[in-house]
């Protein structure tokens, strides 16, 4: 939550328009998803999972494909 608060500051900083939801962190399992016919439910177990990186990363498209950069690392 602090990281996320320190980046919206700076961000409302520079003059950005931030969004004034609630933030969710989130994994992104699957993108441009196109299901045929009804919605697969998915049922899975709870993960624990040690954190020690932060990532902020840019989605981009790159020739077609989507691509991933770094913009900010932080070690936790």
């Amino acid at each position: 939550e602090s990281l996320v608060s320190c980046l919206r500051n700076s961000l409302r900083a520079l003059g950005f328009a931030i969004e004034e939801r609630p933030w969710m962190p989130h994994i992104t399992l699957a993108r441009h998803y196109r299901p045929k016919g009804e919605m697969p439910q998915l049922s899975l177990p709870p993960v624990e999972m040690e954190v020690r990186e932060v990532l902020l990363l840019e989605s981009l498209q790159r020739e077609g494909r989507s691509v991933h950069e770094v913009r900010c690392a932080s070690a936790l």
